[in-house]
């Protein structure tokens, strides 16, 4: 309410009019207030993005790591497998080199057995000759009969398949000489036996001489008859060792002649 009458100016006191001049007083004006007629939304503020969990980072740097391994591995892996396989075809080089070494050896040495063997004979040939000149008899040469060669490589079983072999042997005529490689298929044993004898017709008889060191103790030397087939391609026989009574059949094919 105003303190002062607007029309006469005097006091204005507590009532509806002026003491003074009877004028209606008029009541102050307040400020209108205003009003919503609804619910005005706050302010809408921008949406802030989702803190990253650290699940989510720990798993994405695992990730990175594995893939940093598995590449590291996978490299590794193939660095290894060339490796692996360069030095499979060195081994295998090595391998033919010794193979083609020991079958040039081998050879060798038949050609030398083959050489001594005829020296041998014609040296026996020579002394029964001159005996004979001494004593005033005629020096007949003893001749093997008609017959296939043995000479060359062969290959076969023995005792019903116990035993495997692969025979080397040099036919001077029908004086024998060669070697004998003998694997026993149930004890895993083998060894090299030295082989010496002669051929009439197509019958061979062979004695062992000896045995290399590989070879184990107990196998004692070979007493050895074989027939050899017309067609000259394979043979069959007995055979048995000089601590044995039993004689076992062997049998075999020519691989090769020399």
């Amino acid at each position: 309410m105003s303190k002062y009458c607007v029309e006469c100016g005097a006091q204005l006191s507590t009532g509806a009019f002026c003491a003074e001049c009877g004028r209606q007083v008029e009541p102050a004006r307040t400020p209108a207030t205003l009003s919503y007629s609804g619910v005005v939304p706050p302010p809408t503020a921008t949406a802030a993005a989702p803190p990253r969990k650290p699940g989510v980072i720990i798993s994405a740097i695992a990730a990175i790591v594995a893939v940093g391994l598995l590449s590291g591995f996978a490299i590794k892996s193939q660095a290894q497998a060339n490796a692996d396989q360069e030095a499979a075809q060195l081994q295998a080089q090595d391998q033919a080199k010794v193979a083609a070494d020991k079958a040039l050896e081998k050879r060798k040495q038949v050609r030398e057995k083959k050489a001594k063997a005829k020296q041998e004979a014609e040296a026996a040939r020579q002394a029964e000759a001159t005996q004979a000149r001494e004593t005033n008899t005629v020096y007949v040469a003893p001749a093997p009969g008609p017959g296939q060669s043995v000479d060359g490589e062969w290959s076969g079983e023995m005792a019903g398949g116990k035993y495997s072999f692969s025979m080397s042997l040099s036919d001077d005529d029908g004086q024998i000489s060669g070697s004998m490689y003998q694997h026993s298929n149930a004890t895993n044993e083998s060894g090299t036996e030295e082989l010496s004898g002669y051929r009439e017709g197509n019958t061979i008889y062979l004695q062992g001489v000896s045995w290399d060191s590989s070879a184990p103790r107990k196998w004692g030397l070979d007493s050895i008859v074989i027939q050899v087939s017309g067609d000259g391609e394979s043979i069959s026989g007995t055979y048995g060792c000089d601590t044995c009574s039993t004689t076992y059949p062997i049998t075999g094919s020519r691989m090769y002649d020399y």
